[in-house]
This record gives C-alpha cells, sequence and structure tokens, in this order.
C-alpha cells in the first residue's frame, strides 16, 4: 500500500493507558478478601483526557477527613464533579480541582465500616 503507516506499538498498549495505584489518605484503604476480585484503588487518564477510577476504598473507624486521596495535577477537573452512591446510607463523591476526592454523606456520618466503590468515577480532565 502506497502511503500506509504501520504501528509498531501493540494496540492494548496503544489505547490502554496503565492503572496507577492511588495513595490512599486518612484511613482510607483498598477493600480486599479472598473472596472479591476488587483491584486496588487506582485511576488513569486516556488519550482524549478522560479519567477513571477503580476498585472499592474502606475505612474502618470513623472520624477524621473525608478526603480518600488526591489527584495529581494533570488527573484533576476543572470544575468539582459529583458522584452518587450508597453503602446503604446516601453519599456523594465528590472530585474538587485541587484534586481531592471527598465523601459526603447527605444523612448520615461515618459511624462504623464504609465501603465506598469508585468504579463509577469517570471525567474529563482539564
Amino acid at each position: 500500500m502506497l502511503g500506509a503507516v504501520r504501528s509498531t506499538v501493540p494496540v492494548s498498549t496503544a489505547t490502554t493507558p496503565p492503572w496507577i495505584t492511588a495513595n490512599l489518605q486518612n484511613g482510607w484503604t483498598s477493600f480486599t478478601d479472598q473472596n472479591t476480585v476488587y483491584p486496588p484503588v487506582s485511576y488513569r487518564k486516556h488519550l482524549n483526557g478522560m479519567v477513571e477510577l477503580q476498585g472499592m476504598a474502606t475505612k474502618n473507624s470513623p472520624g477524621g477527613s473525608n478526603v480518600l486521596l488526591n489527584l495529581p495535577g494533570e488527573f484533576r477537573p476543572n470544575v468539582a464533579k459529583r458522584f452518587p452512591g450508597s453503602d446503604p446510607n446516601p453519599f456523594s463523591l465528590i472530585i474538587y480541582p485541587s484534586g481531592d476526592l471527598q465523601l459526603t454523606y447527605l444523612t448520615a456520618t461515618i459511624s462504623s465500616i464504609a465501603f465506598i466503590p469508585l468504579d463509577v468515577i469517570q471525567f474529563f480532565a482539564n
């Protein structure tokens, strides 16, 4: 073929960025046990600017900050993004332009073990 360009990069590497394990804060950890297949809390950014998170965060004790993690600059939204959920109490996960991912309960506070799924979080970075 005249003018054809052949890529030497495997498709999976060229189109799917690797996951980066998040540095969880304030007593939050990645949920794991022998009966589940949850990956560590992590994030990645696609070539089109879409950021996605995966994993489940847990906190075994009440109190302290509800900031789970802080995303690096190139992974942050330019305006706050809110993602609803429940565990079974309704909550919002808010990602601020500062990179903080904060849990906010709408009707209660963390009074026992919290399990927060992050697989639903997708947004475009600034």
